[in-house]
């Protein structure tokens, strides 16, 4: 997973600094077949890519917060003959604190995100039977709210450039027509972060 995040040549955590940047990121699975519809929603997608933009200003000297994304794309094809395909918006806010030491820093970080994610599922007729009782798909909505926690390691490679390292836990709840799902989840992530200095940074500085 690689994330683009963009600082200046001095003080890249420095009050009034941008840090703009967004990840990419593609899964590949095998889900399985099952009666359960739930079950079909929940199972992983077997190609999964994923889009997370984020805008982060620094309110104090290594402390940023902003506002970040997530948009997910899955479609899963199973032996059945049976096809899903998943996409999930979310849109939250992050915080995070750089401790510092040379060229190095490490990180607490925390966020929230809330949206949807939308499914629709088909089903080929079996004996000439539809599975679903509106027919062969089935299309359904979620409420999502995702909160995660993450401790991370930079490496300021470069005066504006850093490549960053962390592992998150997070928890994921889904509203499905009335019925709740939460599912945690731990991961790990490699990002490059850019920084960029705002005339109030520059002006601090002086």
């Amino acid at each position: 997973m690689i994330a683009v995040g963009v600082t200046a040549a001095y003080g890249q955590t420095s009050k009034g600094n941008l840090m703009v940047g967004g990840s990419m990121s593609f899964q590949s699975s095998k889900p399985h077949d099952s009666d359960n519809t739930a079950v079909l929603i929940a199972s992983e997608p077997t190609k999964a890519f994923t889009f997370s933009p984020n805008v982060g200003y620094f309110i104090l000297d290594n402390w940023v917060a902003g506002i970040s994304s997530a948009v997910t794309f899955g479609k899963s094809e199973y032996e059945s003959g049976a096809t899903s395909q998943i996409s999930t918006s979310l849109t939250g806010i992050f915080t995070r604190y750089y401790f510092r030491f040379g060229k190095f820093g490490a990180f607490p970080e925390i966020s929230y995100r809330r949206g949807k994610t939308k499914v629709e599922y088909y089903q080929p007729p079996v004996n000439g039977i539809s599975f679903f009782p509106d027919g062969n798909t089935f299309k359904a909505d979620a409420n999502v709210g995702n909160a995660k926690m993450a401790v991370g390691l930079a490496w300021f490679i470069a005066n504006n450039v850093s490549l960053e390292g962390t592992v998150s836990y997070s928890s994921t709840y889904s509203e499905w027509n009335g019925s709740g799902n939460t599912v945690a989840a731990t991961g790990v992530n490699l990002a490059l972060q850019f920084f960029i200095p705002t005339k109030k940074s520059k002006d601090s500085s002086n």
